[in-house]
């Protein structure tokens, strides 16, 4: 089959690789189709998958050949050269969701924190649990039970600042997540990024009463290089409404006077997309964080994983060996990357 796109131009058939990308906190985000090839750039999704991303967006990549089932799937970190590791990731796999569903589910996310690991670690260990508890969820509302998760952590993030805990304030993470229906073989995603330099974003932070800024050369909210993320709460009602004007210097950045009333000029509103997978297809999902993407192009990270599972290696194998190729040398950030193969689904 032939395709043609800006970036990559040649011809594929079954079983060869073309370029893709998902959400978080990255730079670029695209959605490409061709015919029998599927590409998402950043944040991440797959069979009755639900993607999720909020804030910048992290790779994810769709990739289509023959198929059926869960073909495997691995996760791994690397620190890199940073003090600290700040990204988190989950697999939970059916056998191990703690709902009763009569489908066969699979949920993958990966959490890019920033300011500090604490928001990244809070949202793995909640987020997961507001999506199995809620109705939404078990009825295959996955949408709503996303949006109602995600309102959820929000939530607890905030009780948890007024308990005390103030670094909730200042510290924040990306999501990509992913919610696979093997059985009825259908994709829910996010997959568009969010920069405070898109037109709609900034017009949403300015409508809320907030200002991006370009001090640093690159487009800002606060200090913030996205503009939709989990905590960071300074940036959100109703601590961006203190009354006596910024108490942080990204308050400030961000423009928050005791002049108005400011909105949630940092959003975590989820977009969310719904396809339909062809159970003869096979698909390669790559959910990684920008520490893996400002690395490897798209479709490198796609070549890499298609020549190594060729050469026998395993898919934990594989995204052992991404994450820690990405963070070899000096000035490398924190890198964490799942891999999934879906070999078609039993629809």
């Amino acid at each position: 089959m032939e395709y043609t796109d800006t970036k990559y131009t040649g011809t594929t058939k079954i079983g060869s690789v073309v370029a893709c990308s998902t959400i978080a906190s990255v730079s670029h985000t695209s959605t490409m189709s061709y015919p029998g090839i599927i590409c998402y750039h950043e944040t991440l999704d797959p069979g009755f998958a639900l993607m999720v991303v909020i804030g910048t967006l992290r790779k994810f990549t769709v990739h289509v050949e023959f198929s059926n089932l869960l073909g495997g799937s691995g996760g791994a970190s690397a620190k890199g050269s940073r003090p600290s590791q700040q990204d988190q990731f989950a697999i939970v796999l059916s056998d191990h969701i703690p709902v009763q569903i009569s489908d066969t589910l699979a949920l993958f996310a990966v959490y890019d924190g920033h300011g500090s690991k604490r928001v990244a670690q809070h949202a793995n260990r909640h987020l997961k649990r507001f999506l199995f508890e809620s109705p939404a969820f078990q009825a295959g509302r996955y949408e709503d039970a996303v949006r109602e998760a995600i309102s959820k952590e929000e939530s607890s993030l905030l009780e948890s600042f007024r308990n005390g805990d103030h670094e909730f304030a200042v510290s924040g993470s990306t999501v990509s997540l992913a919610i696979v229906n093997l059985t009825k073989g259908i994709l829910l995603h996010l997959t568009k990024s969010h920069k405070p330099s898109d037109p709609p974003e900034r017009d949403r932070i300015e409508r809320a009463g907030g200002s991006v800024n370009y001090e640093s050369g690159t487009a800002r909210l606060g200090a913030l290089n996205m503009s939709r993320a989990l905590g960071d709460l300074q940036y959100k009602n109703p601590l961006d409404n203190v009354g006596a004007g910024p108490v942080t210097r990204g308050q400030e950045r961000a423009a928050i006077t005791p002049a108005r009333e400011q909105g949630d000029l940092l959003s975590s509103e989820p977009s969310l997309f719904r396809m339909c997978l062809k159970e003869d297809h096979r698909y390669i999902l790559a959910l990684t964080t920008d520490g893996v993407t400002n690395v490897l192009e798209d479709h490198v990270i796609i070549d890499e994983i298609m020549r190594r599972h060729g050469s026998g290696s395993d898919v934990q194998e594989i995204a052992d060996a991404l994450a820690r190729d990405v963070t070899c040398g000096s000035a490398k950030d924190n890198a964490t990357c799942i891999v999934v193969l879906l070999d078609g689904c039993l629809f």
